[in-house]
């Protein structure tokens, strides 16, 4: 099992084949670079594609379209909230970002909900106290039809 192939691992070091010997640290500190690297280029990748459509009503978007845009304003709401919190200025900022992004975030959400097979009129959901806003992400997580 593994501890044969480290065996062999510090057997091929010993022997001067350093270049076949990797820690296995060291192993996963590159898995995790790799990884965080990808997300972040994922997140980032998605959300311009987020606001490129901001006023496309057509066509589908993925789960994984929306969840990674809905992570990234989330994040960005949360900052400019606290960002609000220094003054007036930071609050009309916050008012002006979270105002310019509802067509962008209506615009998801209808083409999420074109993906999974339901018609536009489902947003609606999000109206309705307390249950809503969870049936809404419910039905966001539903797999593409």
């Amino acid at each position: 099992g593994g501890a044969k192939m480290l065996e062999h691992f510090q057997e091929w070091a010993k022997r001067g084949y350093i270049f076949l010997y990797i820690k296995r640290q060291d192993f996963v500190n590159v898995v995790k670079y790799i990884y965080w690297k990808t997300l972040k280029f994922m997140i980032i990748e998605k959300y311009k594609k987020f606001w490129a459509n901001s006023f496309n009503f057509k066509g589908k978007s993925t789960r994984e379209d929306f969840w990674y845009a809905y992570l990234a304003q989330n994040i960005l709401v949360l900052v400019s909230f606290l960002f609000a919190l220094t003054g007036d200025f930071g609050f009309i900022l916050m008012l002006v970002f979270i105002l310019g992004s509802i067509p962008a975030t209506y615009s998801l959400a209808v083409r999420r909900f074109r993906d999974i097979n339901k018609k536009w009129y489902w947003i609606l959901t999000m109206l309705v106290p307390f249950i809503g806003p969870i049936w809404f992400l419910i039905l966001m997580s539903q797999p593409s039809i």
